[in-house]
């Protein structure tokens, strides 16, 4: 007996009475279930169906409460309502990345299609979008007619009618007597015999019609591959007789259904990267980026997989590795999805499907060879032929010998809900036939293992070793967590859970980092016992994942450590403090703590840590050090360590050698696939290519390492990238694009806890974006918190001194440039020490401008040289000296039109112009070449004789002009050209080649 039918002859879905309350706009929702058999529409008490609010009655709480209330479109004052609940594969108010099926959806419901029958795999979001269409048309003012097919009422006539047809029952008086008499025998609402077939068509199709008459009528028939064939061949009768009346069907299937006759197909496609992406990161805001790749590529565009899966992980807090599917919860609505179990399989067939999914890809993602998988087969005992059952259903294929899933979700879910005992099973039949030198049997032995088993675990460590030698770190940090779980010693698994730890957070695998890290701890007794914890805490530290050890616990357990460790751990407290601007006075301990450890002068450890929190003290031995130990010939075995050095080249102020090592850093990330000390170098490698004002090359870098910041979750990583950028845009002009950029930066600054390095960057974009748009006094705002920081104050002082003296305030910035002046004396910095020359100039001392100019490397840092000039040509021309401004002028706009830097061209050129001096205007000429004055053919002739000494009326009388009209065009030429008289003019013929003569100059001389 159907469902349907136990509640009594009045059919509806909840067992409800279906004549509905009314409200004030029309019938009212069903309370008891989500979904009423009669509207199809979502439920909500008290809802209205005309504009899909609430009514008045329900908002009189709301209103008492002070809630906002608003006017729905059927005029009747409702609350506003923020949700809407769905089922189906849909969690959200909106459909992520069906904006085609939407718009053909809207076509339908216009009726300027029929219908439309949709056609796809389990999960793909057929049901989604019919709950939307019905949402859409009960919005239009559609009466929806929603029809669902069930497998066990497939053999029950008319049972999909019942559901679609019950709602018009009403409508029966109006029907003919004999099919009247049909429809009332066929719902039981009267006894008697059982109608025939042609005559429930009949009536069908006339109640529909009837109902189409009053007010558009949408069909929706949801899993009709399920519904019964009589049901099937009404509805079919009805599309083909309906004639003109707005009556449109709505269908889903799976996929290989024919559908109804007469109605468009559409199959159904997974969803786009993009479309996937966002819906994984609004199911599961916190689970990784890295986890929600692997859930995006494992799904293939599947919404239902793509919800359901992301946000278990992330409730269950579930780290992923490597298609370890044997660690997953697979979501109930996922497995009766895409679980092959609900074909019902013989056991021969599912363990012949257990071995192929054990098998395809493989646990460590190594190809297998042909014919393994059948060897393993024989072992257990299974023929070619059991898996006859599963190709006629479409689970699994077999092209060219090889068996595929259908569907990798398919595979992933029967291995992960597979017994322990079966994937042991077939683990062991694997390694058993496969060739027993070879690294996959030991990965299927190890699958096979239930206990612990030293051996095993030795040969799992030497493939981790082997893979994070050949750059393959993702493999590595699986084989060294294997190794652990299989060590019978604490020691040794807390040991090879750290150098887990350590590839998984260089794969970017944050949160499976973290946890082995947890894991390592808790097999550890303080931070002697694992001393390679060190450097993957200090990762998982940077990345906000797990506190770490503090650079006090680092000092305090330094005794306990090996000496081959002792060195890392002083690096790593130190790099510590250089990131948080050592805000307890920790340096001095740390400096102390490094000397003692009696390490080479050159050791790389000792030169990094001594750079970052004394450089001062050991700038005179340092120096030349990180210049040898930075050069081409160098070679750091390491490139934490490279980039480690770059972080100390920066601390010493030696601006080319940290780009060196940075860049160097950035190959080798490359080469041993290292993603986090990728984009630890990138960020800073792009932000010192703003120094040298290759603006170009740090923009494609920042956007590149913001990218894949995000990805990973690099909230640091990814403020400072995006930091960067926006300083770029801003150089070139680009407002709009920066602010975008600053923005972002902003708002990742504050998801984490940013250390002043990371605020420093926003702060120097934020300034950057503020001078562009001519607002000093929110650059000095922003500046003026950094220069508190005496690491710091050197990278923003250009711009604080620049915006502070327009601002007439230099007295706020003598203490930060006085500060950085002994830093230059000290490093022996030329950068440092012309910037301090330049805002001591902008602050008054105008004559030390000669001084900054004289400064050595203007070569290497042309930009700032550049806004030197700009500066003094600025004062010069104040200061009525227009011919010595003009030079300065000229070579800054020369190197600013070099890098783009648009708006600070732009400014010198308005200066050069208020000097007298020519400028080259960087439009398009009539032929479209750049760089070139836009002039009229008549302004250009007006102008070469005008620079030829000829006088307003001699011109005029040369070319047949009033002497008035040549006064109009010779202005408009000293405009474009920027000039002011004809003494520039005539400087500027004679500098261009005269070209050919046309238009009127060549008419009046012929007739000469």
């Amino acid at each position: 007996m159907p469902s349907w039918y136990r509640h009594g002859r009045r059919r509806t879905e909840c067992g409800k009475p279906p004549a509905p309350r009314r409200g004030p706009a029309g019938p009212t929702r069903c309370a008891r279930r989500p979904w009423h058999a009669g509207c199809a529409q979502p439920r909500m008490r008290t809802q209205c169906v005309g504009c899909g609010t609430t009514d008045a009655n329900t908002n009189e709480p709301y209103r008492r409460r002070g809630l906002p209330v608003t006017r729905g479109r059927c005029g009747v004052r409702h609350r506003r309502n923020r949700w809407r609940q769905r089922s189906g594969g849909n969690v959200h108010d909106e459909l992520v990345g069906r904006e085609a099926e939407l718009a053909v959806i809207d076509e339908v419901l216009n009726r300027t299609r029929p219908g439309l029958f949709f056609r796809g795999e389990s999960g793909i979001g057929k049901t989604a979008l019919l709950r939307e269409s019905t949402h859409r048309a009960g919005q239009q003012g559609y009466t929806v007619l929603w029809c669902r097919g069930v497998q066990h009422e497939q053999a029950l006539r008319y049972s999909g009618l019942h559901q679609a047809l019950h709602p018009l029952l009403s409508g029966t008086p109006e029907l003919p007597p004999s099919e009247r008499q049909a429809m009332e025998t066929l719902f039981g609402i009267s006894d008697g015999p059982s109608p025939c077939h042609s005559l429930v068509r009949r009536a069908a199709l006339g109640l529909l019609v009837r109902a189409a008459s009053r007010t558009p009528v949408l069909l929706v028939l949801d899993d009709f591959d399920a519904l019964d064939p009589d049901s099937v061949d009404v509805v079919e009768h009805v599309l083909e007789h309906r004639g003109e009346a707005p009556l449109v069907v709505l269908a889903a299937a799976g996929t290989g259904t024919a559908g109804p006759l007469g109605v468009a197909r559409w199959d159904l496609a997974g969803l786009s990267d993009a479309a996937a992406s966002a819906l994984v990161e609004a199911v599961a805001p916190r689970l990784a980026a890295v986890d929600r790749d692997v859930v995006r590529d494992l799904a293939q565009g599947n919404p239902l997989a793509l919800a359901e899966w992301s946000r278990n992980l992330m409730d269950h807090n579930v780290p992923l590795g490597t298609c370890r599917y044997d660690l997953i919860d697979f979501p109930v609505r996922l497995t009766q999805a895409f679980g092959v179990s609900r074909h019902k399989f013989p056991r021969r067939t599912s363990r012949l499907l257990l071995l192929v999914a054990a098998f395809d890809g493989d646990i460590a993602d190594l190809p297998g060879e042909e014919g393994e998988l059948w060897r393993a087969a024989a072992v257990l005992g299974l023929t070619r032929s059991d898996l006859c059952p599963a190709e006629q259903a479409g689970v699994v294929t077999v092209e060219r010998g090889e068996v595929l899933f259908c569907h990798p979700l398919t595979r992933a879910v029967h291995y992960g809900t597979a017994s322990p005992a079966a994937r042991v099973e077939v683990h062991r039949a694997f390694a058993d036939t496969l060739t027993p030198d070879s690294d996959r049997v030991v990965w299927h032995r190890a699958a096979a293992t239930e206990g612990r088993d030293d051996l095993l675990a030795a040969r799992l460590h030497a493939i981790g070793e082997k893979a994070r030698r050949s750059g393959t770190v993702a493999r590595a940090a699986t084989a060294y967590e294997w190794a652990a779980r299989l060590s019978t010693a604490s020691d040794a698994a807390a040991y090879r859970l750290g150098l887990a730890a350590d590839a998984a957070l260089r794969s970017g695998h944050r949160r499976l980092g973290a946890q082995l890290i947890s894991e390592a701890r808790s097999l550890a007794d303080g931070p002697a016992a694992v001393p390679d914890l060190i450097l993957p805490e200090y990762y998982a530290r940077l990345m906000n994942d797990v506190p770490g050890l503090s650079a006090d616990d680092l000092l305090d357990g330094l005794p306990e450590l090996p000496s081959t460790h002792r060195g890392l751990a002083t690096m790593i407290a130190a790099m510590d403090v250089y990131n948080s601007g050592d805000p307890g006075g920790k340096a001095e301990r740390i400096e102390g703590a490094t000397l003692r450890l009696g390490s080479a002068a050159d050791d790389p450890l000792r030169v990094i840590t001594l750079s970052v929190v004394a450089p001062q003290r050991h700038a005179r031995e340092l120096i030349p050090i990180v210049r040898r130990l930075s050069g081409p010939a160098a070679e750091l075995e390491s490139t934490y360590l490279m980039v480690g050095m770059g972080g100390a080249a920066e601390a010493l102020r030696l601006i080319p050698e940290a780009e060196r090592c940075y860049r160097a850093a950035v190959a080798a990330s490359v080469t041993d696939s290292s993603l986090l000390e990728r984009c630890m170098s990138m960020v800073r490698h792009a932000s010192l290519l703003t120094l040298t004002g290759a603006f170009a090359e740090a923009l494609a870098e920042a956007e590149d390492v913001h990218r894949l910041a995000v990805r990973l979750d690099l909230t640091e990583v990814a403020a400072s990238s995006a930091a960067t950028a926006a300083r770029v845009y801003a150089w070139q002009g680009n407002v709009p694009a920066a602010a975008e950029a600053l923005t972002r930066s902003t708002r990742l600054a504050h998801l984490a806890h940013p250390h002043p390095a990371t605020l420093t960057e926003v702060a120097s974009a934020r300034a950057a974006v503020a001078l562009v748009q001519g607002r000093p006094a929110d650059a000095v705002h922003a500046l003026l918190g950094v220069a508190e920081h005496r690491i710091w104050a050197g990278a923003t002082i250009g711009d604080l001194a620049e915006a502070a003296s327009k601002l007439d305030r230099g007295f706020a910035v003598v203490d930060t440039v006085k500060s950085v002046a002994e830093d230059a004396d000290v490093f022996a910095s030329d950068l440092l020490r012309h910037l301090t020359l330049r805002a001591r100039a902008l602050g008054g001392e105008s004559a030390l401008f000669d001084a900054a100019l004289a400064v050595p490397g203007e070569e290497r840092f042309p930009v700032e040289w550049a806004r030197t000039r700009l500066a003094y040509g600025e004062w010069l021309r104040r200061g009525r000296h227009k011919i010595r401004a003009r030079s300065h002028l000229a070579a800054a706009m020369a190197v600013f039109a070099r890098v783009e830097a648009v708006p600070w061209r732009d400014r010198a050129a308005a200066e050069m112009r208020a000097a007298g001096g020519a400028v080259e205007s960087s439009g398009m000429d009539s032929d479209g070449h750049p760089g070139r004055v836009v002039l009229t053919p008549q302004e250009r002739q007006v102008a070469r004789l005008a620079g030829g000494g000829l006088s307003n009326r001699d011109i005029a009388g040369r070319l047949a002009l009033s002497p008035r009209t040549v006064g109009t065009h010779l202005s408009n030429a000293y405009a474009k050209l920027g000039i002011r008289g004809r003494a520039e003019l005539a400087a500027l013929v004679r500098d261009r080649p005269e070209p050919e003569t046309t238009g009127v100059a060549a008419q009046t001389r012929s007739s000469r």
